[in-house]
Formats: C-alpha cells, structure tokens, sequence
C-alpha cells in the first residue's frame, strides 16, 4: 500500500509526499526478512494497529498531494479494509464480542485449512495485481484524459470493495467447506 501511494505521488511530481510514504514503506519492508516465509516477529493487533494507522496518514498525504485520485488509497488496501471490517461485523452479528483476542480473518482461515503463509500472501498479491492495479490505471488514465468524476472514482471504488467482499465470503465458504469435509473423514 505505501509503495502504491508513493508511486502515485511520485507520478504527479509530489516528491515530499512520496518520500515521506517511502519511509513509511521502508520501515515496514525491514520486517520481510524477519516474516517470511516464515514468521518470527509477532507484532500483534498492536503493531497492526500502527501500521493501520500509519496508511491512513500516508493516504492522507496521498489525497493532500493528488486529490483528483482521492480514492486510490482506500483501493489500494481494500484487501486489508474489507478484511478487517467484515470479519469484525460478522463477530458482532453472530453476538460475540468484537474487541476479543480471535483468530477469524480471511487470511487465518486460509492457514488454518490447509494454505501455507507465503500461497496466503500470493493470494494477497494476486487481488494486487489482477484487481487494485488495473483500477488504480483506470482510474489514473480516467483522471489523465480529464474525463474522471466523483461518481466514476466512486463506481470503481464500489465496484472493487464489492468484489473484496464476494472474495471474503467465497474465501470463508471455502474454508468452512474444507473443514467440515476433513472433520467427515474423521468421524467413523
């Protein structure tokens, strides 16, 4: 997410701005070596709540710097956003409590019936490049050739948080079906 902002900064000629995210990607691509493929440094909800709150502060500086492309920064970490937010509700519909230790995002699913953490994270970056880097062009091309609106920014936002969500529930069925069907075979 924050290389995607600074490049989109960098594109418009906002190089403060751009190297301002940098610092912000750089220090959250020192943890590669320490996580993967294997994960060694747990930063918890935490650490993950920083970083929320850092890309909420690069994307802020994104809108500041290019504001005709004010919604490339809720594209480019929709995989996180629809993630987190619909995992949260569903805990609150089902009753329990939302603010609890859990394990229940997409990504644990995934883990957890059967999917290793780096086929995880190429899944992530799969939705990266086939989904939020064609609608951030398009929207990038729209906003070059004068022709981009609100409403246009919004449809591909929507379009692109709807998708999310269909993944999210797919992903999850999925998982439940997997474990159900493991739990068949063992039951005699």
């Amino acid at each position: 997410v924050f290389v995607v902002l600074a490049l989109i900064c960098v594109d418009a000629g906002r190089l403060g701005e751009a190297q301002s995210i940098g610092v912000f990607a750089a220090a959250t691509l020192g943890f590669i070596p320490f996580n993967f493929p294997r994960a060694r440094v747990f930063m918890g909800d935490v650490g993950s709540g920083v970083i929320g709150l850092l890309v909420v502060i690069a994307i802020g500086w994104q809108i500041a710097a290019v504001p005709a492309l004010w919604v490339a920064g809720l594209i480019a970490c929709s995989a996180f956003v629809v993630d987190s937010t619909a995992t949260l509700l569903s805990r609150m519909f089902s009753g329990r409590r939302w603010y609890n230790a859990h394990r229940e995002h997409l990504y644990q699913w995934l883990v957890r019936c059967g999917f290793s953490h780096a086929k995880v994270t190429g899944f992530y970056m799969l939705w990266n490049l086939l989904i939020v880097v064609p609608a951030l062009l398009c929207l990038r091309d729209s906003v070059a050739a004068g022709s981009q609106n609100a409403i246009e920014a919004g449809s591909i936002l929507a379009g692109v948080y709807a998708l999310a969500l269909l993944t999210w529930v797919a992903g999850k069925r999925y998982c439940l079906g997997s474990s159900m069907a493991a739990l068949r075979k063992r039951v005699p």
